[in-house]
Protein backbone atom coordinates (compact mmCIF):
# COMPACT_ATOMS: atom_id res chain seq x y z
CA UNK A 1 0.00 0.00 0.00
CA UNK A 2 0.91 3.58 -0.84
CA UNK A 3 1.73 5.83 1.79
CA UNK A 4 -0.26 8.54 2.65
CA UNK A 5 0.99 11.79 3.00
CA UNK A 6 -1.48 14.37 3.41
CA UNK A 7 -4.87 13.90 5.09
CA UNK A 8 -7.69 16.01 5.21
CA UNK A 9 -10.38 15.57 7.61
CA UNK A 10 -13.59 17.47 7.79
CA UNK A 11 -15.15 18.24 11.22
CA UNK A 12 -18.22 20.22 11.93
CA UNK A 13 -20.56 19.75 15.66
CA UNK A 14 -21.95 16.49 14.88
CA UNK A 15 -20.91 13.41 16.75
CA UNK A 16 -20.13 11.84 14.01
CA UNK A 17 -17.17 14.38 13.40
CA UNK A 18 -15.11 12.97 16.23
CA UNK A 19 -15.47 9.23 14.70
CA UNK A 20 -13.92 10.47 11.77
CA UNK A 21 -11.16 12.63 13.28
CA UNK A 22 -10.45 9.64 15.29
CA UNK A 23 -10.24 7.36 12.42
CA UNK A 24 -8.13 10.29 10.33
CA UNK A 25 -5.81 10.44 13.47
CA UNK A 26 -5.03 6.55 13.38
CA UNK A 27 -4.08 6.83 9.70
CA UNK A 28 -2.17 9.56 10.01
CA UNK A 29 0.17 7.70 12.66
CA UNK A 30 0.24 4.70 10.52
CA UNK A 31 1.58 6.28 7.27
CA UNK A 32 3.89 9.93 9.26
CA UNK A 33 0.97 11.59 7.69
CA UNK A 34 0.28 15.59 8.06
CA UNK A 35 -3.30 15.90 8.74
CA UNK A 36 -5.08 18.88 7.97
CA UNK A 37 -8.02 19.76 10.39
CA UNK A 38 -11.06 21.57 7.87
CA UNK A 39 -14.30 22.81 8.82
CA UNK A 40 -16.68 25.16 6.65
CA UNK A 41 -18.00 28.13 8.20
CA UNK A 42 -21.45 27.10 6.16
CA UNK A 43 -21.12 23.18 7.88
CA UNK A 44 -21.77 25.32 11.31
CA UNK A 45 -24.36 27.36 10.90
CA UNK A 46 -27.48 27.19 13.38
CA UNK A 47 -30.43 25.13 11.75
CA UNK A 48 -32.96 27.06 11.02
CA UNK A 49 -36.25 25.87 8.79
CA UNK A 50 -36.50 26.93 5.39
CA UNK A 51 -40.27 26.95 5.99
CA UNK A 52 -41.96 26.66 9.32
CA UNK A 53 -45.06 25.29 9.64
CA UNK A 54 -47.65 27.43 11.85
CA UNK A 55 -48.98 24.77 13.50
CA UNK A 56 -45.76 23.68 15.15
CA UNK A 57 -42.97 26.27 15.25
CA UNK A 58 -40.67 24.18 17.15
CA UNK A 59 -40.29 21.48 14.39
CA UNK A 60 -37.06 19.59 13.81
CA UNK A 61 -35.44 20.83 11.19
CA UNK A 62 -32.55 19.85 8.87
CA UNK A 63 -28.92 20.69 9.21
CA UNK A 64 -28.25 23.72 7.10
CA UNK A 65 -25.51 21.80 5.13
CA UNK A 66 -28.70 19.65 4.13
CA UNK A 67 -30.77 22.56 3.10
CA UNK A 68 -27.89 23.87 1.07
CA UNK A 69 -27.23 20.65 -0.79
CA UNK A 70 -30.58 20.91 -1.81
CA UNK A 71 -29.98 24.15 -3.42
CA UNK A 72 -32.23 26.50 -0.35
CA UNK A 73 -31.27 29.77 0.48
CA UNK A 74 -30.71 29.38 4.46
CA UNK A 75 -32.05 31.89 6.51
CA UNK A 76 -29.89 34.27 7.98
CA UNK A 77 -32.86 36.84 9.68
CA UNK A 78 -31.25 36.66 12.70
CA UNK A 79 -27.78 38.12 13.19
CA UNK A 80 -26.23 35.65 15.57
CA UNK A 81 -25.73 32.98 13.52
CA UNK A 82 -22.01 34.01 12.16
CA UNK A 83 -21.22 34.79 15.80
CA UNK A 84 -22.72 31.21 17.05
CA UNK A 85 -20.90 29.28 13.75
CA UNK A 86 -17.50 31.13 14.86
CA UNK A 87 -17.75 30.01 18.30
CA UNK A 88 -18.50 26.54 17.05
CA UNK A 89 -15.49 27.01 14.51
CA UNK A 90 -13.00 28.16 17.22
CA UNK A 91 -14.38 25.29 19.69
CA UNK A 92 -13.61 22.67 17.17
CA UNK A 93 -10.67 23.98 16.18
CA UNK A 94 -9.10 24.02 19.98
CA UNK A 95 -9.97 20.29 20.11
CA UNK A 96 -8.69 19.38 16.95
CA UNK A 97 -5.17 21.22 18.23
CA UNK A 98 -5.01 19.59 21.33
CA UNK A 99 -5.68 16.06 19.65
CA UNK A 100 -2.68 16.47 17.51
CA UNK A 101 -0.52 17.71 20.46
CA UNK A 102 -1.92 14.44 22.35
CA UNK A 103 -1.20 12.33 19.23
CA UNK A 104 2.08 13.73 18.58
CA UNK A 105 1.13 14.60 14.76
CA UNK A 106 2.36 17.40 12.79
CA UNK A 107 -0.98 19.20 11.01
CA UNK A 108 -2.91 22.28 10.22
CA UNK A 109 -6.39 23.72 10.84
CA UNK A 110 -8.48 25.38 7.84
CA UNK A 111 -11.89 26.50 8.28
CA UNK A 112 -13.30 28.22 4.64
CA UNK A 113 -16.77 30.41 3.59
CA UNK A 114 -18.34 29.11 0.85
CA UNK A 115 -20.78 26.24 -0.64
CA UNK A 116 -19.20 22.77 0.98
CA UNK A 117 -19.06 20.71 -1.45
CA UNK A 118 -16.78 22.91 -3.18
CA UNK A 119 -14.50 23.74 -0.90
CA UNK A 120 -13.80 20.28 -0.39
CA UNK A 121 -13.17 19.22 -3.84
CA UNK A 122 -10.57 22.41 -3.91
CA UNK A 123 -9.00 20.53 -0.49
CA UNK A 124 -9.39 17.17 -2.02
CA UNK A 125 -7.28 18.22 -4.83
CA UNK A 126 -3.93 18.62 -2.81
CA UNK A 127 -4.35 15.80 -0.34
CA UNK A 128 -3.58 11.54 -0.88
CA UNK A 129 -7.02 11.26 1.41
CA UNK A 130 -10.30 13.44 2.43
CA UNK A 131 -12.56 11.38 5.38
CA UNK A 132 -15.66 13.80 5.18
CA UNK A 133 -18.86 12.98 6.06
CA UNK A 134 -22.25 11.91 4.55
CA UNK A 135 -25.73 13.38 4.44
CA UNK A 136 -28.62 11.60 4.88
Amino acid sequence: MTALQDIVVVLDDSAASEMRLTVAVVLAQQHGAHLTGFSAMDLLLPARPAVQPRDNPQVDTLPASQLMNWGAVLPHDYPEADTQAAEAAERIETAFRERLRFSDLQGDWQVANGKVSETVVCWARHADLVRSFHLR
